[in-house]
C-alpha cells in the first residue's frame, strides 16, 4: 500500500472558540517597535512583507517585536494575500529592538476583507530541506485562514515549496487556523511544531489536495 505523502510532526495546543479578546484588529500599518532585517544586511525595514520583497532565497528574516498589520499595501489599499512569501526562506520573530534576544511578541494581521494572515507559495526547495521556516510569530483577527500554505511548482517540474511552522501561536482567525494545499502527486513534508492554535473559527489545522 501505498505510504501517506504528507509527515506532521505535531505538538500543538489547540480548541475551538476560547477568548480571543486580547487580538482586537486594527486597520493601521502595525504598532510598536516594528523593525525588520535580513540578517547580512544593514538595512532596516518597518513592514515584513518589505523584507520579504528585497531577499533573496535562504535568506533569514528576523522581526521585533509590535503588531505588523501585512495586509495594508498603502492607503486604501488592501491585499487579501497578507503577508506573501513567494520564495523560501527563514522568518524569526519575537526579537527586541535591537535585535540581541527573542523577547517580544511578533504580531501578524490582516484586517483586509477575506484576509489571510500569511500566505506562502511556490520558488523551490531550499537549503535547509524546506522552502520556509516561519519561528515565534503570532497570526490573529484575520478574516480566512491565519497561514495559508499552496504548494506550487517552481519550474513545472517539481513541488514547489515546503513548510515548517514552529514556536507560532494562530489564534481567532475567521477560518481554519493554517489550511495545507497541495497536488495529489506530490510528496511533501510539511511540520507544524509547538504551535498553540486557538479560536479558530475553522479547523485548528486543515490539509487538502487536488
Amino acid at each position: 500500500s501505498a505510504w501517506p505523502r504528507d509527515v506532521y510532526r505535531v505538538r500543538i495546543k489547540a480548541r475551538k472558540g476560547g477568548n480571543t479578546s486580547g487580538w482586537a484588529v486594527s486597520e493601521e500599518f502595525g504598532s510598536g517597535i516594528c523593525k525588520v532585517m535580513i540578517q547580512g544586511r544593514p538595512e532596516i525595514y518597518g513592514r515584513i512583507q518589505q523584507a520579504v520583497d528585497a531577499a533573496v532565497s535562504n535568506d533569514v528574516i528576523v522581526v521585533s517585536d509590535g503588531v505588523y498589520n501585512e495586509g495594508v499595501r498603502g492607503p486604501g489599499i488592501f491585499s487579501e494575500e497578507g503577508l506573501l512569501i513567494p520564495k523560501p526562506m527563514v522568518i524569526r520573530g519575537g526579537w527586541n529592538g535591537d535585535f540581541t534576544a527573542q523577547t517580544g511578541e511578533t504580531v501578524v494581521r490582516n484586517t483586509s476583507a477575506n484576509g489571510v494572515g500569511i500566505t506562502v507559495t511556490g520558488g523551490g526547495i531550499s537549503e535547509f530541506g524546506k522552502g520556509t521556516i516561519i519561528e515565534g510569530l503570532t497570526v490573529a483577527g484575520c478574516d480566512e485562514y491565519g497561514v495559508y500554505f499552496i504548494a506550487e511548482p517552481s519550474d513545472g517540474s517539481r513541488p514547489g515549496v515546503g513548510l515548517i511552522l514552529r514556536n507560532c501561536v494562530v489564534a481567532g482567525n475567521g477560518s481554519s487556523g493554517i489550511c495545507l494545499w497541495k497536488h495529489t502527486d506530490w510528496v511533501l513534508s510539511d511540520v507544524v511544531e509547538s504551535c498553540t492554535i486557538v479560536g479558530n473559527g475553522g479547523h485548528g489545522v486543515h490539509t487538502y489536495a487536488e
